[in-house]
């Protein structure tokens, strides 16, 4: 029953030019300082090669200094890129990142009611 406001900010995720496009949507985004709770970053899967972008300094400088936590929801199994090790949150597909958020939120409605049942 959570209900989430979504804005999409898409971009090349593989090939020439995807970490520089997936670098220009973070800093897109941190120009909007306070609108974002967090930055999902999702794609499917696809071979080590396709996942390349996620392995580069300049977008894993772009996610460690990004203003709101990032989730990365790559779609890979095996691999970890550089992405994933520098994101607040690295889930396996975007799925379990959707799975994940609502987990979160479920958790910490239970907290509050809780806390109001103390009270």
């Amino acid at each position: 029953g959570y209900t989430y406001q979504i804005d999409e900010y898409p971009a090349l995720v593989q090939g020439s030019g995807a970490a520089a496009a997936i670098c220009a949507q973070l800093e897109r985004i941190g120009e909007r300082p306070g609108r974002y709770d967090a930055v999902v970053l999702v794609r499917g899967g696809g071979s080590q090669l396709d996942l390349s972008a996620f392995d580069t300094y300049q977008l894993g400088l772009a996610v460690a200094r990004a203003g709101v936590p990032v989730l990365a929801g790559l779609g890979h199994e095996r691999n970890v890129s550089l992405t994933d090790l520098l994101c607040h949150h690295s889930l396996k597909t975007p799925t379990k990142v959707a799975a994940f958020l609502v987990e979160h939120n479920r958790q910490f409605e239970e907290g509050l009611l809780r806390t109001v049942g103390r009270l």
